[in-house]
């Protein structure tokens, strides 16, 4: 999955996470397996453990325990891939294994990234084409309009009701990426809850000191 910072990669991800978890709550096998301490699902944000591996060493042992879960994110593999050139040789086989041992397992592995894999720039060949083996999926930035009409789909799933023209002013007033605007709307959400208050204009700047 591609597509640029505020897309949406993460929060698609994140539903796709819920939605396996959902479906393995209905699936007694599974939930005997996670009773035996068997880890099933996982994320890591490779961007965020950048720094955690300070040796080759440790990079191969942590990729060879991902292997152990059914369903596995990795997000933000460009920014991790990057990070330090020096071990570009070392990260690109330990995914490359991985993506070998999920495809050989019929494990499910979703991989992220900012730009397109022929955009990546990586070293190994055989490791470009797996990624390019599976489905791709490359996700383009919303339009404002889209954001606004993003934020009442939202707000109805959550069972709220925005005022004409506040969620225009949220996206005036708010960060533009999805992540922003969605952190905003559960903001306003625990806020009419709590005050049992509409979601008007006045009401959301006074919540959000606008």
């Amino acid at each position: 999955m591609s597509g640029p910072h505020g897309a949406g990669k993460s929060h698609l991800m994140c539903a796709a996470i819920t939605l396996v978890e959902h479906l393995n709550k209905k699936d007694e096998l599974l939930k005997k397996e996670h009773a035996e301490g068997h880890r099933s699902i996982c994320y890591f944000s490779l961007d965020e453990i950048i720094a955690s591996f300070k040796e080759e060493s440790e990079i191969t042992e942590f990729f060879m325990s991902l292997g152990e879960y059914n369903f596995l994110v990795l997000d933000n593999i460009d920014a991790w891939l990057e990070s330090d050139t020096k071990q570009r040789a070392i990260k690109e086989k330990c995914l490359f294994n991985l993506f070998n041992q999920f495809k050989l397992t019929g494990n499910q592995l979703i991989l992220s990234a900012k730009v397109v894999p022929s955009r990546l720039n990586i070293l190994l060949p055989d490791l470009l084409s797996r990624i390019q083996s599976g489905l791709l999926l490359h996700l383009h930035a919303l339009s404002d309009e889209q954001k606004e009409d993003l934020l009442q789909v939202i707000s109805i799933q959550k069972g709220l009701f925005l005022e004409d023209g506040v969620s225009a002013y949220i996206l005036k007033r708010s960060g533009r990426n999805l992540i922003d605007l969605l952190n905003v709307l559960d903001e306003l959400d625990q806020a009419s809850l709590s005050e049992k208050r509409k979601i008007t204009i006045p009401f959301t700047k006074k919540i959000l000191n606008w």
